[in-house]
């Protein structure tokens, strides 16, 4: 007899499959990834500080490896008296990866005790971690036979003792200092300057862009520098003269400005590896006059004026003159007894302005007197010729009778 398997059951069965592969998911995920080996970079120190030296690397990235644990504390305060992140000290501190006392004090014999140390622990790393130190043996103990100290620039003499086939020979080295190289540097590195070459306490923090005032130079490869009345030292590489400096900036990216708005230069220095950037102030417009009417007595004008760059214009409003009042003129001429008229026109645009009459050369209240008159003549002479005329008659009659 078959077994029928119903959908609900399958369901439920399908969703604790899932849910037992969730939970082996997320255990297998939460496992930690094995540590890094402390101190695995200790027997390489020295190939980063020539990386650094070369440009291959940077200061950063040794912080880094530091703060990961690739370097053991003897290490780390090798590499800061060797004059490398120094401007890490107080987060190296803060992190515990150096003692809280720790100063750059030192000398050659605490040198030479980090790089021996790592190399009497076992080694730990894998065959392509220890591969470097194996190749490239010697590289490495250089620094530590230069155990020479400088002051003020003065020439001192010291012995270091070299290794050739179990003998010993001691040599003596002379550094000296040329004052003859002086002037405005500036610094392309952030640093401290100490009082030693190499070693000594620091003397002033610097930053990358500071000037400094550099009094001589060393044939070790230091620059004695004056900062507020102390003299001091720092690599030669992490300070280049003024002129050197301006002229190792390059153009890389332009805007140019236009009438309303500014641009911009950005520059990279290829020595400091600094960026800048330089405002290029906008124009303005450079207009011309393109377009002109002339204003009349009662209407205004323009002037028309177009930016030769961008074409932008503007409008000027050239006021309304007024009219110009010309002389009369006689538009009728006055007679006996009825008056004449006269007008005033615009010189410039003939509008009449004004109109006046002119006086009749009798005054007008003169005809009705003259009219009175004249029916009180005729009227006697028609009265006068009406008697003659009755007497006339009324002699013929009795003249009949």
């Amino acid at each position: 007899m078959k077994t029928k398997i119903k959908f609900k059951e399958l369901i439920l069965a399908t969703s604790y499959m899932l849910a037992i592969i969730a939970i082996t998911f997320f255990c297998v995920m939460k496992q930690p990834c094995e540590d890094a080996i402390p101190g695995v970079g200790d027997n390489t120190y020295k190939y980063d500080e020539q990386y650094v030296d070369s440009g291959q690397m940077s200061e950063d990235e040794i912080y880094s490896d530091m703060t990961d644990g690739a370097y053991s504390t003897p290490v780390i305060e090798q590499i800061l008296r060797d004059g490398y992140c120094r401007s890490y000290i107080p987060q190296l501190k803060a992190q515990g990866l150096i003692p809280q006392d720790f100063t750059l004090d030192g000398g050659s014999d605490n040198t030479s005790q980090p790089s021996q140390e790592p190399a009497a622990q076992p080694d730990n790393s894998d065959n392509s971690q220890s591969q470097p130190a194996q190749q490239q043996p010697s590289q490495p103990q250089q620094p530590q036979q230069n155990n020479t100290t400088q002051n003020s620039g003065n020439t001192t003499n010291h012995p270091t003792k070299t290794e050739d086939t179990g003998k010993q020979t001691e040599n003596t080295s002379e550094v000296t200092v040329d004052d003859s190289v002086n002037g405005s540097y500036v610094v392309v590195e952030d640093t401290t300057s100490t009082e030693g070459m190499g070693d000594g306490a620091a003397v002033s923090e610097l930053k990358k862009g500071d000037q400094v005032n550099v009094t001589g130079k060393s044939n070790t490869g230091y620059l004695r520098i004056n900062k507020d009345g102390k003299d001091s030292y720092l690599k030669e590489e992490q300070a280049t003269d003024q002129a050197s400096y301006d002229s190792a900036w390059s153009e890389v990216e332009r805007k140019d400005p236009t009438c309303t708005e500014d641009g911009y230069v950005k520059s990279h220095n290829s020595i400091s590896n600094e960026d800048k950037e330089e405002t290029l102030p906008k124009t303005g417009h450079d207009y011309e006059t393109t377009k002109t009417v002339d204003p009349t007595c009662t209407d205004d004008g323009y002037k028309l004026e177009t930016c030769k760059v961008c074409g932008d214009e503007k409008k000027t409003t050239l006021k309304a003159k007024g009219h110009t009042a010309g002389e009369w003129e006689t538009t009728k001429k006055a007679r006996l007894f009825f008056k004449g008229t006269k007008e005033q026109k615009c010189s410039v645009c003939g509008e009449v302005l004004d109109t006046e009459s002119i006086p009749s050369k009798l005054p007008f209240f003169v005809l009705p007197a003259i009219i009175v008159v004249a029916i009180v003549a005729i009227g006697g002479v028609v009265g006068f010729v009406i008697w003659k005329k009755r007497h006339l008659n009324d002699a013929e009659d009795e003249a009949e009778e």
